[in-house]
């Protein structure tokens, strides 16, 4: 996955603090996910829960490498599971982290929310 991302401006960012303007970055990341919905709500099709994991690469002024983890779910609409949303929190730790104020590849959440629409 692709990701364009942002910290907003005086938004306090881990130890590195609040940035004085709006900065974004670019991310490629790769996950491993793991279903284990169908052992929360075993006879559900239209709803889905995935522990995820795996490393990306993170630039902004200067490259990271981050380890995330985290937990994603899918809500069908449909039966044929062609429209729905999907939704995630993903804790991004930063391989070389930093405390200094002009370092903002630190340890940080991404929130993540998408329109399903399969053709």
């Amino acid at each position: 996955m692709a990701s364009l991302n942002g910290y907003s401006e005086d938004e306090p960012i881990d130890k590195a603090g609040p940035p004085s303007n709006d900065l974004t970055y670019f991310a490629i990341v790769t996950t491993v996910n793991y279903d284990f919905g169908e052992y929360i709500l075993p006879n559900t099709e239209w709803l889905d829960f995935y522990a995820r994991a795996g490393p990306s690469y993170f630039y902004l002024e200067n490259g990271n490498i981050f380890a995330d983890f985290g937990k994603r779910f899918k809500l069908c609409f449909t039966r044929n599971k062609s429209v729905g949303i999907k939704g995630a929190l993903i804790r991004k730790l930063a391989l070389n982290h930093s405390d200094k104020s002009d370092n903002y590849a630190n340890n940080h959440f991404q929130y993540i929310l998408q329109m399903v629409l399969r053709l």
